[in-house]
């Protein structure tokens, strides 16, 4: 009696890769090597499960990599512009010189001063709303960027973690089978 347990074993005879040793004596049964890598991995399919998972993988992060790209770079434009201004401030200057032209005495200069800075204040307080709002929209994009990103990584991090896994099973089939 033999003390080989049952199973597959490189071939004795240099016939074949492997026989079978059903735990007395060595059978006539063989097998190729590849055949018994599939057997140990269970793919059956030399490795065709790997290839499928790392090509999904490929295609979640490439997907993943566009969103972020879509997200972060598609914004509404700001409605209030340099040019904008610059034409508002010519207009309330204009008036400015219209209305003083007419203006016959002091207290009428002051009311037309007056007018002038009212228009260039509200001009100037538009253009700071304008910058605020600016502002607190690249905050709100910069803020959903590392949202993102920190999504992206997380993926990241898990595929490769899987792959881990999955090598790491893999090797552990083959190395038993041998």
């Amino acid at each position: 009696m033999s003390s080989v347990p049952a199973g597959w074993y490189p071939d004795p005879q240099g016939l074949a890769d492997e026989r079978y040793h059903d735990g007395t004596e060595w059978t006539t049964q063989t097998r190729q090597a590849s055949r018994a890598a599939e057997v140990a991995t269970g793919s059956g399919g030399s490795g065709k499960g790997i290839r499928i998972f790392r090509v999904v993988a490929l295609a979640v992060l490439v997907v993943g990599a566009v969103a972020i790209a879509v997200l972060t770079l598609t914004s509404k434009p700001n409605e209030y512009s340099v040019s904008s201004s610059e034409a508002l401030i010519a207009a309330a200057l204009s008036d400015y010189e219209a209305n003083n032209d007419l203006a016959d005495s002091a207290p009428q200069q002051q009311v037309v001063n007056g007018w002038v800075a009212r228009d260039l204040l509200s001009i100037i307080a538009r253009q700071n709303v304008s910058s605020i709002n600016a502002q607190t929209e690249l905050a709100s994009l910069q803020s959903r960027t590392n949202q993102l990103l920190g999504g992206l990584l997380m993926v990241l991090v898990l595929l490769v973690g899987g792959v881990a896994v999955i090598g790491a099973t893999v090797i552990g089939r083959v190395n038993r089978s041998a």
